[in-house]
C-alpha cells in the first residue's frame, strides 16, 4: 500500500536536527512493501503481464524482466538506479544483460 496522506506529510515535514530528514531515508512503510520483491505492487503499477493486454491476445516473453524486479527490489537496490535501468538500461555504458532485461518496463503496455 502506498502512504496515507498523513504518512506523506510527515516524511516531507520531517526536519529532525540530527542530520537524518527524511530525504536521507526511506518512509516508513517502504521497507514492508520490499521485504519480499515478488510482493510489490511495482508490477502492477508498471502494468505488467504475460500477455498483449487484449481478451484474445498473444503470450509474450515477460517473466525476465518480473524476475530482474523482484531481484532488484530483493537486494534494495537504490530507486533511481532501478528507474533508470528501466528507461534506458540498454544505453548506459557497457550495459549488462540484467541491465538490457530491465528495460522491458517499456513494452508492459498494451499492443494493438
Amino acid at each position: 500500500m502506498l502512504p496515507t496522506p498523513a504518512e506523506t506529510d510527515a516524511f516531507v515535514n520531517d526536519s529532525r536536527p540530527d542530520g537524518l530528514r527524511a530525504a536521507g531515508r526511506p518512509p516508513a512503510c517502504l521497507p514492508a512493501l520490499m521485504a519480499n520483491g515478488g510482493r510489490t505492487p511495482w508490477l502492477d503499477y508498471a502494468r505488467y503481464g504475460d500477455s498483449d493486454g487484449w481478451t484474445n491476445d498473444r503470450q509474450r516473453v515477460a517473466w525476465p524482466y518480473r524476475d530482474w524486479v523482484i531481484r532488484s527490489l530483493n537486494k534494495n537496490m537504490p530507486f533511481d538506479q532501478f528507474t533508470i535501468e528501466q528507461i534506458a538500461g540498454d544505453m548506459l555504458p557497457n550495459a549488462t544483460a540484467d541491465q538490457k532485461v530491465a528495460t522491458g518496463f517499456i513494452r508492459n503496455s498494451m499492443l494493438q
